[in-house]
């Protein structure tokens, strides 16, 4: 009699049966340490089959969608109005007035008053303030400088609550890109 793993396929319940009855003189170590007295199949399970890993394949995806966003934030950044230096001159022309300040009707002016400019839509495109030193023997004339697309169609230069001057594009092009302000000397 041949034991049952010489044959194939192998049966394993022919193989527990003969192991529980005690024939298991023929069987291999491997078959002997197999089966446990009570007819057990006590050989250790094998894993199941471990599915493929989706995990690279996304690390992949956020990879490329991370350099994707990059690449259209740059040529956003890059693609927008040219930007251009533009130069205002505010000149307080009275003569009790200095450049720490104004004073009488010109007591709001001075160092620190905010100047904005606005495009044609109301949007501010630059801010700054009036700086801390000025010049001028009757009044003073500060100087400032800020950074401006330089696609818009109008500039507004705003100080404080004295209203808007407007500027064309054209204009400021024509004046090397300086807007000046006045206030006083009537």
């Amino acid at each position: 009699m041949t034991h049952p793993t010489d044959q194939a396929p192998w049966h394993e319940e022919v193989a527990r049966e003969l192991h529980t009855n005690g024939v298991h003189t023929k069987c291999p170590p491997d078959c002997q340490a197999r089966w446990d007295a009570s007819g057990t199949d006590a050989a250790p399970v094998a894993p199941a089959p471990v599915a493929p890993s989706r995990r690279k394949p996304l690390l992949i995806a956020a990879g490329v969608l991370v350099a994707g966003l990059a690449t259209a934030a740059t040529l956003l950044l890059t693609s927008g109005p040219t930007m251009h230096p533009l130069t205002i001159d505010v000149a307080l022309l009275d003569a009790d007035s200095g450049c720490s300040g104004g004073a009488g009707g010109y007591s709001d002016i001075g160092p620190g008053q905010p100047v904005t400019v606005k495009d044609e839509n109301g949007k501010i495109l630059a801010s700054t303030v009036l700086p801390d030193t000025g010049g001028g023997s009757f009044g003073c004339v500060w100087t400032m400088h800020v950074v401006v697309p330089d696609n818009a169609q109008q500039y507004g230069v705003e100080m404080g609550r004295r209203g808007t001057v407007t500027f064309s594009h054209d204009k400021l092009v024509a004046d090397h890109w300086k807007a000046e302000l006045s206030i006083g000397g009537n």
